[in-house]
């Protein structure tokens, strides 16, 4: 069904005969969709919107350029063209985010670790229980910390009045 919806999608011209001609562009959308490779019906959906979203950018691209168009109707053309373009890059983000199961990789270049700070050496994986294993004896368990004020440093400060309904 879906590669039928895909092979109804793409312009054939006016008057498409049935033939060799035909059977080689239907036979060229299907390659599209191997091409795409999908492992799922999600990826066979947004296979098939890519090529839909890409054969009508080209084909307002291939209106803009003719050669008795308006300015009026070029720049319709491709202001649509543009739109469908950047339509089908985001289709394309969105296959491959999907494929990627939204699974990121950080890459930490440059770390600075401050007096009485430190550092994890190696690689960190996302979801750990925080507990020092065997296999990360170089893990911190507890960072002690110094106070960020002493009590003996400033004079006691008076607190500020507080509004009525407060």
């Amino acid at each position: 069904m879906l590669c039928n919806q895909v092979v109804s999608t793409a312009w054939y011209g006016r008057n498409p005969q049935p033939g060799k001609d035909l059977d080689d562009k239907r036979t060229a959308i299907l390659a599209f969709l191997a091409g795409v490779n999908p492992k799922d019906t999600i990826e066979g959906m947004m296979a098939a919107q890519l090529f839909a979203s890409h054969a009508a950018a080209m084909e307002c691209y291939r209106r803009a350029m003719l050669p008795d168009q308006s300015a009026e109707g070029k720049q319709m053309n491709l202001s649509l063209a543009a739109k469908l373009t950047r339509a089908n890059a985001e289709q394309a983000g969105a296959l491959s985010k999907y494929r990627g199961k939204g699974q990121q990789k950080v890459v930490v270049e440059h770390v600075h670790v401050h007096a009485g700070g430190q550092a994890i050496v190696g690689q960190v994986t996302p979801g750990g229980s925080g507990k020092i294993s065997e296999a990360q004896p170089h893990a911190i368990g507890y960072a002690e910390r110094t106070p960020l004020r002493c009590e003996n440093e400033e004079p006691k400060r008076e607190a500020l009045p507080v509004a009525g309904n407060a």
